[in-house]
């Protein structure tokens, strides 16, 4: 696949001792659990019953909330949220600049880039690779429509993301800088190119 160039990506600020570290007017509620090598600061939040578990750093405004598990190489900042019983699990993901993933979302992979006021909600299960909405750019997807998903942009660079019930996307999605039209997806068993 086509991974995207400039990004910054995993945990390289993370403590490596394997205690969480809480600083820099970060919150971490009562019921949250935190395990393995977890960094909180810039006035991180960090609520509900929100589970953590491995290099994870959420920084610069970003919150965990609810149920949300979040476990493997993963750096949420840039007001990133992952709320909901949303589940983000693998190896170099990182969630930020107001990227909002919801609901039953389930982001699993490695290399994953979620950014640019990105929105990920409902019942979702993102993976393989997958990148979304690489850094200031925005997609349209022309491909054919079920009725459960779309994936859509505005011309004024807003809000933009993948949203609706019962997606799932299982393959690759691809891209590269000078090639939007070669983004491609496999959702519900269905090829569109």
């Amino acid at each position: 696949m086509t991974h995207h160039t400039g990004g910054e990506h995993g945990t390289g600020n993370a403590p490596s001792d394997g205690e969480p570290k809480v600083i820099d007017n970060a919150v971490s509620g009562p019921e949250v659990t935190l395990s393995g090598g977890i960094l909180l600061s810039r006035d991180a939040i960090v609520d509900g019953a929100a589970k953590l578990d491995g290099a994870v750093e959420v920084t610069n405004h970003g919150h965990v909330g609810d149920s949300a598990v979040v476990s493997g190489s993963v750096r949420i900042d840039g007001h990133g949220e992952v709320i909901g019983q949303s589940s983000i699990t693998g190896t170099d993901i990182h969630v930020g600049d107001g990227a909002v993933i919801s609901g039953n979302a389930v982001i699993v992979g490695e290399g994953i880039d979620i950014k640019a006021r990105a929105k990920v909600s409902g019942n979702h299960r993102v993976g393989s690779g997958a990148q979304l909405l690489h850094k200031d750019h925005v997609y349209s997807w022309s491909g054919g429509h079920d009725g459960d998903w779309t994936v859509f942009r505005t011309s004024g660079g807003g809000s933009n993301g993948i949203e609706g019930e019962g997606i799932e996307t299982i393959a690759d999605i691809e891209h590269n800088d000078r090639a939007p039209h070669e983004l491609k997806k496999v959702v519900k068993n269905h090829v569109w190119e």
